[in-house]
């Protein structure tokens, strides 16, 4: 083999090396934060707030959570058109029975419709509120990402709850590298 190719063959295999060598780096730098977050022991508060996307794991569990006492007000992030607007969502209808006498639903609209819209909106809500605690639901690969980004807005009292939904198998290879990305993001350019 004639010593350019030989030159070029080692280039190469160093590259795929150093490539590997970050996908795995990466990978298990996710485990903790999208894999295995820390979540918190669910305790009272003065709202339980379901981030976005509203789906219907998230939306059960904030409401379990509200029927056995830690809030009686829940507040759903919900987007102002589409599947996820509050007039698709149940627990949205004006006529929806609350779970628990006292118990109240604001269906609200953050701006923009993403987690740091969220935590500005109830950033909002807890000022003219008096809100000292929150405690969000949302999915497994969220949660660091999201208290991360509340905790900045809200300066503190914020608790992360998984909704139990988990991710189908075929999902966790996009939502691992979608909250990556994410993650990187809301550190280089901070919400609050």
């Amino acid at each position: 083999m004639k010593p350019r190719r030989r030159a070029r063959n080692n280039r190469a295999r160093a590259a795929i090396g150093l490539a590997v060598a970050l996908a795995v780096a990466v990978a298990l730098a996710g485990l903790p934060l999208f894999v295995f977050p820390s979540t918190d022991e669910p305790s009272e508060v003065d709202a339980i707030v379901v981030l976005g996307p509203p789906r219907d794991a998230r939306i059960h569990a904030a409401q379990q959570l509200a029927a056995e006492g830690y809030s009686d007000t829940i507040v759903i992030a919900v987007d102002d058109y589409g599947i996820d607007a509050a007039i698709n969502i149940d627990a949205c209808a004006p006529d929806a029975a609350p779970n628990q006498a006292g118990l109240v639903t604001r269906c609200l609209i953050p701006e923009p419709f993403t987690t740091a819209g969220e935590a500005l909106m109830v950033e909002r809500l807890a000022a003219a509120e008096g809100w000292e605690s929150v405690m969000i639901v949302t999915n497994v690969t969220h949660i660091s990402r999201a208290r991360m980004i509340f905790t900045d807005c809200l300066g503190g009292g914020v608790l992360a709850i998984d909704d139990g939904a988990g991710i189908e198998d075929s999902n966790w290879a996009w939502m691992y590298a979608y909250q990556s990305a994410a993650f990187v993001k809301a550190l280089v350019a901070p919400t609050c």
